[in-house]
């Protein structure tokens, strides 16, 4: 029977709760009925009975050992607001805005999906998610920069920054004289530039299966939603520069109110000029971790994502103007710090093991009495038991959603490459329903990005400009369609070189 779940007589200790089907658990919709959690897709639905009662919550976990924050879970269910109701609720934190959005993106608030738009704030505590064939960019007051990809989903848990006045509605330190953030990837793809907060280097990304800590540098991070398998990646800047990370795995904390994911055990380190790591989640939260080679045209990829960020960045200072520079990323304030190639093995397994059966005797909180046992019983909607290798397709579709179109991005045709002629023609198409439309094209050279034209887009989505790159070096190109709402998926990049032969 779907939705089933059933109790046992006597509850033993637990530091996670299992869910069975990893991709529901990282991309399921998720509800709260009185202190009951749901969780649901297309096709299964489960039932947590007193997930929420009382003020302790055990993180949710793959049977694999992958984490699911409950920060994650109070965000998506609005148990938090529902919890402060009565009493003296904290006001929202503006902690950024949302500076590109192609096709549909949301974001998650107290609860509530609501449409995420050019321009809008972004509050501590938002969990931000795009859907298929859609992408949403971050600008915080920090300077810290994402690029988020399609079907991703993303936690802004925490951001502490004392370069921002609380006057102007932004959020200053949580820790008195501490600026400091911390954020959570969940499915998805995140390339990402740090902003000043990582200068102290207490900057932490966290993921299912690892903590990232990082100090003022591009991060390639992606997370895979069918297992939470995660692959880590520091660009290669072409500044000349080694950039790193430290990686740890991701354990759940025993001794905090909230089960929440913290670093535990370092993984090693990973650099620019080094492979990237994968982190695959295995039983009792141990790991495999793999060192993976990257190709030249892998670096190239990765550059061009990093130019992409920046490019994000630039557009979300137009919208605020007092955006300070990210810590990294040629804006004039480089990290020249550099660090050792990746380093270390997986280390022994932790002493904490996991358990299906939530249960903790809590004295004094809600009802005064014990947590009542519970199993999570997965059963399919249709009758069938549930299996985890099945592909399950997940639908984010709150009652609240709005739904925007999805279109694809603007796309420039014209091949780039080394030139001598800083007079170039830049051709392009777009989705023929933005016909008189204009796309605007962007130049970005030596850290600095101008734009440098506009266009009418003609019949079929057709367009099609004359520039002129001002100087010798590389010019990365976009093409922004602002009333569309999309943008080039990739940059195209002219190496201009003037240099009269000898």
């Amino acid at each position: 029977m779907a939705g089933a779940s059933f109790s046992f007589p006597k509850p033993v200790p637990a530091h996670a709760l299992i869910i069975s089907d990893a991709h529901l658990l990282f991309s399921g919709d998720y509800a709260r009925s009185g202190h009951d959690l749901i969780i649901s897709d297309s096709d299964h639905r489960i039932t947590i009975p007193n997930y929420f009662l009382g003020e302790k919550r055990l993180p949710l976990s793959s049977s694999d050992g992958a984490l699911l924050d409950a920060r994650v879970v109070e965000a998506l269910t609005g148990y938090q607001t529902f919890a402060q109701a009565g009493g003296n609720a904290a006001a929202g934190k503006v902690i950024g805005r949302v500076a590109t959005v192609t096709g549909s993106a949301s974001i998650v608030r107290n609860g509530v999906t609501i449409e995420a738009n050019n321009g809008d704030v972004v509050y501590q505590n938002d969990v931000v998610q795009t859907g298929s064939g859609s992408t949403i960019g971050l600008v915080l007051i920090d300077g810290s920069t994402f690029n988020l990809s399609a079907n991703a989903r993303f936690m802004l848990n925490e951001l502490g920054y004392e370069g921002q006045s609380s006057a102007s509605g932004t959020l200053v330190s949580l820790t008195s004289g501490t600026d400091h953030s911390m954020f959570t990837l969940i499915q998805g793809a995140a390339s990402f530039v740090a902003g000043q907060v990582a200068k102290t280097g207490d900057m932490q990304v966290a993921t299912p299966t690892a903590v990232i800590g990082i100090r003022g540098t591009a991060v390639l991070l992606s997370v895979d939603a069918v297992d939470g398998k995660v692959s880590v990646s520091v660009a290669d800047q072409q500044d000349g520069r080694v950039h790193s990370v430290q990686v740890f795995k991701c354990v759940p904390a025993t001794n905090l109110l909230q089960g929440v994911c913290t670093a535990g055990d370092p993984i090693g380190i990973v650099t620019s000029d080094g492979p990237s790591l994968t982190i695959t989640p295995t039983a009792n939260f141990d790991v495999i971790t793999q060192t993976v080679s990257k190709t030249p045209g892998q670096v190239a990829q990765e550059f061009n994502a990093f130019q992409q960020v920046l490019t994000t960045y630039d557009i979300g200072k137009q919208i605020a103007p007092d955006t300070p520079a990210p810590s990294d990323g040629k804006r004039g304030d480089v990290d020249t710090k550099s660090l050792q190639k990746f380093a270390g093995s997986p280390p022994p397994s932790p002493t904490e093991s996991p358990t299906t059966i939530i249960g903790d005797d809590i004295k004094g909180q809600a009802g005064g009495g014990s947590i009542a046992p519970v199993v999570v019983t997965l059963a399919s909607i249709a009758g069938t038991s549930a299996s985890a290798s099945k592909p399950l397709v997940p639908t984010l579709d709150p009652p609240q959603a709005v739904v925007v179109a999805s279109f694809g991005p603007v796309l420039i045709s014209s091949a780039g490459g080394p030139t001598n002629q800083g007079n170039q023609t830049i051709s392009g198409t777009v989705d023929p329903s933005f016909v008189g439309s204009t796309v605007t094209l962007y130049d970005t050279y030596n850290g600095v990005t101008t734009q440098i034209g506009t266009v009418t887009v003609g019949s079929g989505g057709v367009w099609s400009l004359a520039v002129t790159l001002a100087g010798d070096g590389d010019h990365s190109i976009v093409a922004l369609d602002p009333s569309a709402n999309v943008t080039t998926s990739v940059p195209v990049v002219f190496t201009l070189d003037t240099t009269a032969p000898t």
